[in-house]
């Protein structure tokens, strides 16, 4: 940066490191074109090794959407959906996650946006509205709920990891103790936490993925 013209005494806002990856490094700038033009002088001058991770995205939720502007005939999010909202929002949507059950098909329901400034954030957020297929739905800050951790030893729903699990192994799928699920010969599958029909690790265990099951 202090190559370019003008820019002898630039300092950046911040660089922190990564606490879990001393490889990593974070550059803060003070807004999207310094953060802009850094990036493309990192992509340009470091060597074979360096690479530029994916920007960070920001999270708008958005209420009473039609759902099929997003979803289509097998609920999946329609390919062409991030372009249209982009335009229709006058913003860069990067991501869309529908929110509500889709093996129940309402006409409307809520999805998470996320797009790739802060400042889009602020505004859609403020303004409460954003623009889907020519209809509007409302806006809020979307709140991250952690969902419930599984041991992979013992199959509880709990805080502490399989590597660190002092309770005796037992299998995700039949529930019984003393061999892995790639092992299991059982006929009857049951769920550890929430005594299911399914293994303990399924997105039909209402326990461990309970957003799903609202």
């Amino acid at each position: 940066m202090r190559a370019m013209d003008g820019q002898g005494s630039w300092r950046c806002r911040a660089v922190t490191v990564d606490p879990r990856n001393a490889d990593r490094i974070r550059v803060v700038c003070r807004d999207d074109a310094e953060h802009k033009l850094v990036k493309q002088i990192v992509e340009k001058s470091f060597g074979s090794g360096t690479r530029v991770l994916r920007d960070e995205l920001y999270p708008v939720k958005v209420d009473n959407v039609k759902r099929t502007e997003i979803l289509d005939e097998k609920s999946s999010v329609r390919v062409e959906a991030a372009e249209a909202l982009s335009r229709e929002n006058e913003t860069t949507v990067a991501k869309i996650s529908w929110l509500s059950k889709k093996d129940m098909p309402k006409a409307y329901g809520s999805m998470v946006v996320f797009v790739t400034k802060a400042s889009d954030t602020r505004r859609l957020i403020s303004e409460g509205f954003f623009h889907v297929g020519g209809e509007s739905g409302t806006t809020m800050a979307f709140q991250r709920r952690l969902r419930p951790q599984l041991c992979y030893n013992c199959q509880q729903i709990t805080r502490h990891k399989a590597y660190q699990c002092a309770n005796p192994q037992v299998c995700g799928r039949c529930a019984k103790v003393r061999h892995h699920h790639s092992e299991c010969r059982e006929t009857i599958v049951t769920c550890v936490p929430c005594g299911g029909p399914h293994e303990s690790f399924s997105k039909n265990c209402p326990k461990l993925y309970p957003r799903s099951h609202e």
